[in-house]
């Protein structure tokens, strides 16, 4: 299993150093310079023996009358009459901490936030079915967010993290924001969804920049939203909003809820992209859909993967130029290159399966590159979403024709970028008393300033 940085101890542990990993890679090809890409499992069910759900079941044991002021009043008896609920012994401090733990925050939440408590009790009380299910959400939501917020433990279960570090962000406070992000994911639509959808939605914060012919580069941040795989949401698409991360102007939108294998782009900031974007014309743009791949029920040696590319003829823009561009028309030397640069394409954009597909909301090379910057979230897939493409380590490598480095190169960069950013330090500020501060201090200084880099460990 892929871990982070911290979880390397070995010298020839091998890595993804985002200094080098992306170099001749598909991301490159496309124009997707990758910076940071940050995952949360914003409701990840904290494992306990013989419960998946321990904040679930936290939730709504605290909801029934007298749990709530039996932890107040006594902590342990709580712990001890919750396990039995549960078929836990939660005594156990051995294996039982990080329950332990949220149960002690639980506590504080309740003696601190005590109005809501008492708010959201009464309306399960009072309330049908729905307005209990509403109050024991609320709860549930709270207490994730509590945990999140003060336990270090926990946000290391369900929180990764890898790349430069640009913006200076805390992993608590970047872990927050993503965490709010979900749980405001009803803003990414207009349709309204049931609550339990929010149990099944992976956030990604996505840092990267989109280098133009002329070589500048856009800096953006695309806040994603993917679902695990679940049979009750298999029609669904992805969301996100992508940002000018200097700005933090909206510029392009993807909206999954159709519930027709679909995701729909949206520009919506079409003026700042044409003058922040200059497109390089090797990208297709022709078709209003990426298409969609069909499995074959027999190995094609021309389709080694087993899925073949479906598009449809009015999926192609009109041109001003030439005949109506729909692929009946097309000449057969020129179609076939044309469906072979769309099928790359394809294969290369985030979709949640193969019998997926988007749709843009314009002809611009930009929007085309969205759902590929999007897949950089298979970095953090983990192994229990085996059934996904692109789910492991080596996988992902070979997928997208990543450079790795061994923990020891990587080490030796950071040391050769440390002496360049200490002579460059002393070079700025030669001939005064900063110039003769030790190396330690001012790499301490430096760190303050100079983006932190962390690495993908396979």
């Amino acid at each position: 299993m892929a871990g982070l940085l911290d979880e390397a101890h070995n010298l020839n542990d091998v890595l993804l150093d985002f200094r080098t990993a992306f170099h001749g890679s598909v991301f490159e090809k496309y124009h997707v310079v990758p910076v940071q890409v940050a995952t949360l499992e914003a409701f990840y069910y904290v494992d306990v023996g013989n419960t998946a759900d321990f904040f679930g079941d936290l939730s709504e044991f605290l909801i029934d009358p007298g749990s709530a002021d039996l932890l107040k009043r006594d902590r342990d008896a709580f712990i001890e009459q919750f396990g039995e609920c549960i078929n836990e012994d939660l005594r156990n401090a051995g294996t039982m901490s990080l329950p332990c733990a949220i149960v002690d925050l639980s506590k504080d939440f309740l003696e601190e936030s005590s109005e809501f408590f008492e708010e959201i009790s009464k309306k399960a009380e009072a309330g049908g079915c729905d307005d209990w299910v509403e109050s024991f959400w609320e709860l549930e939501v709270r207490l994730v967010e509590l945990a999140l917020s003060h336990s270090n433990d926990y946000r290391a279960k369900i929180f990764h993290r890898s790349g430069m570090d640009v913006v200076q962000e805390s992993d608590a406070a970047l872990a927050t924001d993503m965490f709010d992000f979900c749980r405001n994911w009803q803003q990414l639509t207009t349709r309204k969804v049931f609550h339990k959808i929010w149990r099944v939605m992976m956030v990604h914060f996505i840092d990267f920049d989109m280098v133009g012919e002329n070589g500048e580069r856009f800096p953006l941040r695309m806040r994603m939203l993917d679902l695990i795989e679940e049979e009750a949401f298999d029609e669904w698409g992805w969301f996100a909003e992508v940002r000018d991360r200097e700005t933090n102007i909206l510029i392009a939108r993807a909206d999954g809820s159709s519930q027709c294998q679909e995701t729909r782009l949206d520009i919506v900031a079409a003026n700042t992209v044409n003058q922040r974007y200059k497109p390089h014309g090797d990208v297709c743009t022709l078709t209003r859909t990426s298409g969609r791949f069909r499995h074959f029920h027999h190995y094609n040696h021309e389709q080694p993967d087993g899925y073949d590319l479906e598009e449809w003829d009015e999926d192609f823009y009109e041109s001003d130029d030439r005949q109506t561009q729909v692929l009946s028309r097309i000449p057969p030397e020129e179609k076939e290159l044309i469906l072979e640069e769309i099928g790359r394409l394809r294969k290369n954009s985030f979709c949640r399966s193969h019998d997926h597909y988007i749709s843009y909301s314009s002809e611009l090379e930009f929007e085309r590159l969205i759902p590929v910057a999007a897949r950089l979230s298979s970095l953090h897939f983990l192994e229990v979403f085996s059934g996904r493409p692109c789910d492991h380590f080596d996988a992902v490598v070979r997928r997208f024709e990543l450079c790795t480095s061994t923990l020891e190169e990587s080490q030796q960069r950071d040391r050769e970028r440390s002496r360049e950013n200490i002579n460059r330090f002393r070079h700025l500020l030669k001939g005064t008393c900063w110039e003769q501060l030790p190396e330690d201090l001012i790499m301490r200084i430096l760190g303050l300033v100079v983006p932190t880099q962390r690495h993908r460990v396979g």
